[in-house]
């Protein structure tokens, strides 16, 4: 009886020590999602960076915290995790981001009209900046051909860049198609010697 009774009180405590630290857990959470929500350090939109993870807020919850990544998943955070850990508040930096494309054209151009260019290509695209200035120019002279490049920035850099620079490239193409403007492609040249 005596050893029934003592593995019972085993048990017991065991359990409560085991209830007892998953309802710790739980007010922790419960808790931490009132800071975040009065606190107003992070709010739903804003892009954070925690323990390698980044995404967008999506949803703040009495547990949990739902990130939105950049391939579009989802990940759930506890809120204790986020008031507890290094959270980067990255909202600024992902509001605005700068892209670069970078060309290689043949020798038998007009520089400074292809660099003009460059920056005609910028017309008419969605979300482009006027301030920060785009800049064009040279970054390279090689065997093949001279490399220029474009460096321009855009608004809402986190909804993704893919469908701003086809949309560069494709005026870019046509302002050169109609400038003559020659890209660089590989040659060979053979020489017969008799």
């Amino acid at each position: 009886m005596k050893l029934n009774g003592l593995i019972l009180s085993l048990l017991g405590t065991s359990i409560g020590i085991g209830l007892s630290v998953s309802i710790q857990k739980l007010i922790n959470n419960y808790i931490s999602s009132l800071v975040i929500l009065f606190d107003k350090n992070f709010k739903i939109g804003d892009a954070i960076s925690i323990n390698g993870y980044q995404g967008v807020i999506t949803q703040v919850n009495n547990r949990y915290t739902i990130l939105r990544n950049l391939d579009c998943s989802e990940i759930l955070i506890p809120n204790e995790k986020i008031l507890n850990e290094i959270t980067q508040n990255q909202s600024l930096y992902f509001s605005k981001g700068n892209l670069r494309i970078a060309i290689q054209i043949s020798y038998n151009n007009d520089f400074k009209l292809a660099l003009k260019l460059l920056i005609e290509s910028l017309k008419n695209v969605e979300r482009i900046l006027d301030n920060p200035p785009a800049m064009s120019y040279i970054t390279n002279i090689s065997i093949s051909g001279v490399d220029i490049e474009l460096s321009f920035w855009i608004l809402d850099a986190v909804r993704g860049v893919a469908l701003i620079k086809s949309d560069v490239y494709i005026n870019l193409l046509n302002y050169f198609n109609f400038n003559n403007i020659e890209l660089s492609y590989y040659k060979k040249i053979i020489k017969i010697i008799d």
